[in-house]
């Protein structure tokens, strides 16, 4: 690993890189724009946090939306932590080849819950229109 970093320093340097110490709060934002940017974040938030209240798991207060989103933030944080400990201490057992396969099958997995969901949101909305009439 180590020979990576080198190659990474000289590479760094010929580009006129300038090193500079690690920046927290930068990269804290770093995460929150990113999650703040995506497009599909907020809206299956909504749809998560609507599904669990209508079974009368989540309460309509402030502090049971602040313990809940305590919660979910927390969770995330620990799943991206031990996914990012899980790769980097196993990075070198994990050829290009196996990522290119989880990517592909990641992508199939996603494909196939869009259409599900496409399907059965449509006819939810089907069956709520023609019921009001």
């Amino acid at each position: 690993m180590s020979r990576a970093k080198d190659r990474a320093a000289e590479l760094a340097a010929k580009s006129h890189v300038v090193k500079s110490d690690s920046n927290i709060f930068g990269q804290f934002l770093m995460g929150v724009m990113l999650c703040i940017s995506s497009i599909t974040l907020p809206a299956s938030w909504v749809i998560l946090v609507g599904y669990v209240k209508s079974f009368g798991i989540l309460e309509s207060s402030v502090w049971g939306g602040l313990i809940f989103s305590g919660g979910a933030f927390t969770g995330t944080v620990l799943w991206f932590w031990l996914l990012l400990k899980m790769i980097t201490g196993n990075a070198h057992r994990i050829n290009k080849n196996t990522i290119s396969k989880l990517n592909f099958y990641a992508g199939i997995v996603l494909i196939v819950l869009g259409i599900f969901f496409i399907f059965k949101g449509n006819r939810s909305c089907i069956q709520f229109f023609f019921k009001n009439r």
